[in-house]
């Protein structure tokens, strides 16, 4: 009897577990990934990657950044740092990495409306293709949203 008690606890805590794990995007990603690699709610990327990643990577060597991921299009997740458009009047979102560096990520008109509805300070990931380092901020241009 004790024996079967601890079985069942122990499936409980497998089950509280799983459930637990499931409950963050990254996780649930994670597992659709397992279950389902072709599923719409995986982004088609060549790469994942965090902003402080991909701009460190440029700073200790950007040549040998560019050979990984310059025209990759990849998701990069960071934390908005700042929104707005260009001289040329095209939207972007800068992804903080520290107080002056930036990954910043350029779009096309048609994604303002969901531009609009971000915020600084939200984690967002973007996919889009890296276009390297420009004289301080690593690009990623063609971007969307995803959510």
């Amino acid at each position: 009897m004790k024996h079967a008690r601890k079985e069942y606890r122990a499936g409980i805590l497998k089950e509280i577990t799983y459930i637990l794990n499931m409950a963050t995007k990254d996780c649930y990603i994670n597992y659709i990934k397992q279950i389902d690699p072709d599923s719409p709610y995986i982004p088609k990327v060549n790469i994942e990657i965090t902003t402080s990643e991909l701009y460190r990577a440029y700073e200790a060597n950007e040549v040998s950044a560019d050979e990984h991921y310059k025209g990759e299009k990849m998701a990069v997740t960071g934390i908005v740092g700042n929104i707005g458009k260009d001289i040329l009047d095209n939207p972007y979102i800068s992804l903080k990495v520290d107080y002056f560096q930036f990954v910043n990520c350029y779009f096309s008109d048609k994604n303002n409306k969901i531009i609009s509805q971000i915020s600084k300070g939200q984690k967002v990931t973007i996919i889009g293709e890296c276009a390297g380092l420009t004289l301080t901020d690593v690009v990623v241009q063609d971007c969307e949203l995803w959510e």
